[in-house]
């Protein structure tokens, strides 16, 4: 008796489904794709529904929906965002609660890619372009001014294709239970232990990171020491203090924005 043909099963495929994509905030604002995942928020891409002009929308993750003081400081954070001239703030827009009671903020979308793309795409910079970047980092957290940034990190940072500044998002720490310590990444580790002290920190760490491509050691108290030429030597000197500084700096009257800006120079990116 002849066997019946064996029958192919269907090839297994994951159903991927997020609950984001195609939903539309308050009449207006449709989610598109995925951006970004961080500790606290997911970021998509979104179009006004009748207007086009594209957004980034960032909800807070739904583990932390139910934390009064987290919610309250997210949303606080978006109405409390500062705007610039010129090389400016990435401002926050918009917010409200989806339907699945999860917090939302409708930021500016902006041009460029974070620096933590940037640096993934053409690999580290030479001294002398990391220093000027961080210059005009420090130049606009000077015109900030008050508390500043405090949440400093490569993906928060729009960059041209050049590597040029082109504004900075999603400001302000926000304090997590110290249960939730163990899920920040990387830079929040550094960050979280003195949120007063964040944006010079973060300084200090972009100065090894632009030219390792990596956050330090907690013992690494220099930076690996490359081969420059003869004009590129003074930069990593520049680089060096500042790493320094941050290292050893535990209050905030010891290092000023004003400080740092004249201890990095002239803020021109040299053309390469």
């Amino acid at each position: 008796m002849a066997k019946p043909p064996k029958t192919k099963s269907p090839p297994r495929t994951v159903a991927l489904y997020d609950q984001h994509l195609g939903l539309v905030l308050d009449e207006r604002y449709r989610i598109l794709a995925p951006l970004g995942d961080g500790v606290l928020t997911t970021v998509y891409s979104a179009e006004h529904v009748t207007l086009g002009t594209r957004y980034a929308v960032a909800f807070l993750k739904e583990e932390f929906a139910d934390q009064k003081t987290v919610v309250e400081a997210f949303l606080n954070r978006a109405k409390s965002q500062p705007r610039l001239s010129g090389v400016h703030v990435l401002s926050a827009l918009d917010f409200g609660v989806a339907p699945s009671g999860e917090p939302y903020v409708v930021k500016e979308y902006g041009e460029g890619e974070t620096l933590g793309d940037f640096v993934k795409r053409h690999g580290t910079l030479t001294p002398r372009r990391a220093v000027a970047l961080i210059r005009q980092l420090a130049l606009v957290l000077q015109e900030l001014g008050g508390e500043g940034h405090r949440n400093l990190k490569p993906h928060n940072i729009k960059v041209s294709s050049e590597g040029e500044l082109l504004a900075l998002m999603d400001f302000g720490h926000i304090a997590l239970h110290s249960s939730a310590v163990p899920r920040l990444d990387p830079w929040e580790l550094w960050l979280h232990k003195k949120p007063e002290l964040n944006d010079v920190t973060a300084l200090s760490l972009f100065a090894f990171f632009l030219i390792t491509g990596r956050l330090p050691e907690r013992s690494e108290f220099t930076i690996p020491v490359g081969e420059y030429a003869p004009d590129e030597q003074e930069a990593f000197a520049r680089l060096e203090r500042l790493y320094s500084i941050g290292r050893q700096v535990v209050s905030p009257g010891e290092a000023t924005m004003e400080s740092i800006v004249g201890l990095l120079g002239s803020d021109a990116i040299p053309k390469e």
